[in-house]
């Protein structure tokens, strides 16, 4: 396993870590009529296992498994940015939602936007062979 999937594979877990046991909070106080976590914290929990989670496992697994048609080529040095864009657009985003700061927010999707562009440019050449 390459060293860069082993550290999507890990802070995907971090995420969903943080995010079922900020899920699992706001569940166990959902019948309470007072003291419940204010549902506008939802969309953290939200982005921790959609962006966090679910998307950066995929990414790492794919970075992994995608074939690589030319043996000569070294892995992609784009994978270490799309890691970065990544995790921090979450954590900007993340923190948007705890201050309530909708343009803070907005920086953290653009981050996640560039991430996922940048992992769609290092991953395009993987799935058609050249040539064909």
């Amino acid at each position: 396993m390459p060293r860069w999937t082993a550290i999507y594979v890990v802070s995907s877990f971090v995420y969903l870590l943080l995010g079922g046991a900020w899920g699992a909070w706001m569940l166990a106080t959902k019948g309470q009529a007072m003291g419940g976590v204010p549902w506008v914290y939802r969309a953290w929990h939200v982005e921790s296992m959609l962006f966090g989670w679910l998307t950066q496992f995929i990414w790492g697994i794919g970075f992994w498994i995608f074939p690589r048609f030319w043996t000569a080529r070294p892995r992609s040095e784009l994978i270490p940015w799309v890691w970065t864009l990544l995790n921090g657009g979450l954590v900007l985003g993340i923190w948007g939602v705890f201050a309530r700061n909708v343009g803070l927010r907005f920086v953290g999707h653009v981050g996640l936007l560039a991430a996922a562009v940048l992992f769609t440019r290092h991953a395009w050449p993987r799935i058609k062979p050249p040539g064909a």
